[in-house]
């Protein structure tokens, strides 16, 4: 037998009567909830993969810059051309820090609107997030630019490595949805 029930709205002033399964959650807020805590963290996510990618592959292994493979730009051997590189993966942090604030905002303002956030639904959407950034960089710029790839080197090394990368990111957007998605019979978050 449904029971009505009272669910707060964001800004916690007005409330609807709802029919719900006596969970207290109306199904199409709860789900409104879930969807909007997974985008936050996949866009934290997002902003994250870039640092990762940034810190890792291009300031640690210095495996690439971020316009390596441009004509006339190899930085090996050429001051000029590294100048050049380390310009473009500074600005290439400034964007990764900009997703990154911008997921961070968007996460802590969905956290104001509910109780708690499932770890799951965080964790997954970090995770995806991260994914969809390694997608959009093999996509643009392993494939279609073609301005730097994971490893330079010979074609087959570069090859080898791009589509390397492009399976790992369709595995972490695989690996955070299925961490994210709940269980049959989970119910979702409950509002503040």
């Amino acid at each position: 037998m449904a029971r009505r029930s009272v669910v707060r709205c964001s800004q916690g002033m007005r409330a609807a009567n709802h029919l719900d399964d006596g969970s207290g959650i109306a199904p199409e807020a709860a789900g409104a909830g879930a969807r909007s805590v997974f985008f936050a963290a996949l866009v934290l996510g997002v902003g994250i993969g870039g640092f990762i990618d940034g810190i890792v592959l291009h300031q640690l292994l210095q495996w690439h810059h971020m316009v390596s493979s441009w004509p006339g730009l190899s930085p090996e051997g050429h001051h000029h051309n590294l100048e050049v590189n380390v310009l473009w993966d500074g600005l290439f942090h400034a964007v990764a820090l900009a997703v990154t604030v911008a997921g961070v905002w968007m996460l802590t303002g969905v956290a104001q609107r509910y109780r708690a956030l499932p770890a799951t639904l965080v964790a997954g959407g970090l995770i995806a997030g991260w994914g969809v950034f390694n997608l959009i960089d093999s996509i643009v710029n392993h494939f279609a630019l073609r301005v730097h790839h994971i490893y330079e080197g010979s074609r087959g090394a570069e090859l080898t490595s791009d589509v390397a990368f492009l399976v790992f990111a369709l595995a972490l957007i695989a690996g955070g949805y299925g961490i994210a998605r709940p269980l049959p019979g989970e119910r979702d978050i409950n509002p503040a």
